[in-house]
């Protein structure tokens, strides 16, 4: 599995206004400076392992940002090596529970709240990458 430390993509002003999303490095830092990506990635491996042990991890991107609130929030896409068929809604729970229990623990020390999406290895850059980073099924043809 390799972890994807998360780089912040170009940074734009940290005041800016309104609901646009934006990703501002420094405020993430000043804010969060306890756990990093790397112990974020690591987390959400072993959680997808425990649950889902017969299905091997290929990558687990991870990288902060501010919502368009403001707050901090982590992406988490675990990248998997097999078919939406193989994962069950129960299991999926249990994972996101995991990371979001450990990484969300203590909200002071949290680099954000987790936003976990699992993609199939084999649907990256196949799809709608919206039905992809919610978990949905692929549509019946």
């Amino acid at each position: 599995m390799t972890s994807g430390i998360g780089a912040v993509s170009q940074p734009m002003s940290c005041s800016s206004g309104g609901h646009e999303p934006h990703r501002c490095k420094s405020a993430l830092d000043a804010r969060r400076p306890g756990m990093n990506e790397q112990q974020v990635g690591e987390i959400a491996e072993a959680a997808f392992e425990t649950h889902f042990g017969d299905i091997k991890v290929f990558r687990v991107n991870v990288w902060r940002r501010l919502d368009h609130d403001g707050d901090p929030v982590v992406d988490v896409n675990i990248i998997y090596d097999g078919k939406y068929e193989q994962l069950n809604g129960g299991g999926l729970l249990k994972v996101r529970r995991e990371i979001s229990s450990k990484v969300w623990r203590d909200a002071e020390d949290s680099p954000g709240f987790p936003l976990v999406h699992f993609i199939p290895k084999s649907e990256i850059g196949r799809r709608d990458p919206a039905m992809v980073y919610s978990g949905a099924a692929p549509p019946k043809r």
